[in-house]
C-alpha cells in the first residue's frame, strides 16, 4: 500500500470513490460525493440464502455519515477492492483457473460453507458473481452484475470498518469543529 497514488478531481466526478487494484500503480480515487450524507439504508440477502428458520440480510448502505465519516467509509470500502485483489490475484470481469465467475472472489471461498467462513457468512456462489442482485438496486451501476459480490465486501468493510477519521481534526466547513 506504500504506492497508492490518491486521485480528486475531474476524473472522479459525481462518484464516491474508484480503485485499481490490478494497475502496475495503485490508486485509490475519492469524489466530491464522497463527503455527502448517506441517506438511506439498504439491506439485501444472498439469492442462495438457505437458512432455515431465517435467512440473513446484509447492510450495503446506512443512513447518517456525512463529511470526514462518509469519506473514511469509501476510502476503507476502496482499499477492500485492493486488499481482495491482493489476496486473490484475480481482476474483476475475468475468469480463470478456480474462478468460475468474474468477482474476483475463488470458487473455494465462495463455495466454502465450514463455520465463519465467507461462503458460509455470505453464502456465496461460485457461478454467480452477484449473488446478493446488486445491479437491481442501483439500476446506474450495471457492472454491479459482474462483481456484485467483490462490492459486497468492499461495501460491509466500509460500513463496519473504516479507516480513522480524527473528528478532532475536521475544521472543514460543517465539520465536526466548525463554529467550535
Amino acid at each position: 500500500m506504500d504506492k497508492v497514488k490518491w486521485l480528486w478531481g475531474s476524473r472522479t466526478s459525481g462518484i464516491r470513490g474508484l480503485s485499481s487494484p490490478h494497475k502496475t500503480m495503485e490508486f485509490i480515487g475519492v469524489g466530491d460525493a464522497a463527503i455527502a450524507e448517506r441517506v438511506y439504508s439498504l439491506l439485501l440477502t444472498s439469492a442462495y440464502d438457505d437458512r432455515v428458520p431465517q435467512k440473513r440480510p446484509v447492510a450495503v448502505e446506512i443512513p447518517g455519515a456525512k463529511g470526514i465519516d462518509s469519506v473514511a467509509i469509501t476510502i476503507s470500502h476502496e482499499f477492500k477492492h485492493i486488499a481482495i485483489y491482493g489476496q486473490w490475484g484475480q481482476r474483476i470481469g475475468f475468469t480463470g483457473p478456480g474462478h468460475s465467475d468474474t468477482d474476483g472472489i475463488p470458487d473455494n471461498v465462495e463455495d466454502d460453507r465450514t463455520p465463519n467462513s465467507l461462503g458460509e457468512i455470505y453464502r456465496f456462489n461460485s457461478r454467480d458473481p452477484d449473488c446478493y442482485r446488486m445491479h437491481r438496486y442501483y439500476p446506474e451501476k450495471t457492472h454491479y452484475a459482474t462483481y456484485g459480490d467483490n462490492e459486497l465486501l468492499a461495501r460491509v468493510e466500509g460500513i463496519y470498518n473504516p479507516r480513522a477519521t480524527s473528528p478532532g481534526k475536521d475544521w472543514s466547513k460543517g465539520g465536526k469543529q466548525w463554529g467550535r
